[in-house]
């Protein structure tokens, strides 16, 4: 794959998007004055907040999934036409005005009194807090870190001679044989070094007791994102 600007733009924004809207689907976002699906039905009751937020987390999160499909079939090396890579990705940003527009009616089909017992039970279902999520997000950072780790290795030991399919794909790196190889062995380092804070990660969400259960849950959601930072190094080192 080849990650230029645009792919990773869309990649990281999606994934960002992902761990946003994450607690609003599971209901775990009260009310307040900055965070959440600010409609002016939303404020009526915490009721009325919670229904079109979840509601309206659950269509932009299939929407932010078809951004990150986007990002990495943008970045599969065909040959693309520029101005059809920029007028796909346009096209699909300017589409979340789609699911924007069904909770608008979502929301105005709502009755302006609702009662917390009628969807008691979905709403226990979908909170999901405890031992169980924290243990289920903690497995899943270890094995995101062992993944790349995994990936990387090769790299580091300079396994991996120039392809089209497997290793850090930047123009640089097709110079020569030689810039390759330097390329995939510092980026492979630095995936291999972002593995192992991750695994760190992963074992403090799963055995610490000193971090409450929310530290917990965002820490397990939000550290995967920083994975761009060693790849937005390499973009702007090796242009």
């Amino acid at each position: 794959m080849v990650f230029d600007h645009l792919s990773v733009t869309l990649l990281v924004t999606g994934l960002v998007c992902f761990a946003v809207l994450l607690p609003l689907r599971y209901g775990d976002v009260e009310p307040n004055p900055w965070y959440g699906i600010r409609l002016a039905a939303s404020f009526r009751s915490p009721e009325h907040w919670r229904r079109i937020n979840r509601y309206g987390a659950k269509l932009l999160l299939f929407w932010t999934w078809g951004l990150v499909a986007l990002a990495l079939v943008l970045a599969l090396p065909l040959p693309w036409n520029p101005d059809l890579r920029a007028v796909l990705a346009l096209c699909y940003t300017l589409s979340v005005f789609v699911p924007l527009l069904f909770v608008v009616r979502f929301a105005k089909r709502l009755p302006p009194v609702l009662s917390p017992e009628e969807d008691q039970a979905p709403r226990e279902a979908a909170t999901w807090h405890g031992e169980k999520r924290d243990k289920a997000l903690g497995i899943g950072l270890l094995v995101v870190a062992a993944s790349v780790m995994l990936t990387a290795l090769p790299l580091v030991l300079g396994w991996v001679p120039p392809n089209q399919i497997y290793g850090i794909r930047l123009p640089g790196g097709f110079r020569s044989p030689a810039d390759w190889q330097r390329i995939n062995r510092i980026g492979g380092a630095a995936l291999l070094l972002w593995g192992l804070s991750a695994l760190g990660v992963g074992f403090a969400v799963l055995r610490s007791r000193r971090l409450p259960p929310r530290a917990r849950f965002w820490l397990a959601v939000l550290y995967p994102l920083t994975v761009a930072l060693p790849a937005l190094a390499l973009l702007l080192l090796f242009k």
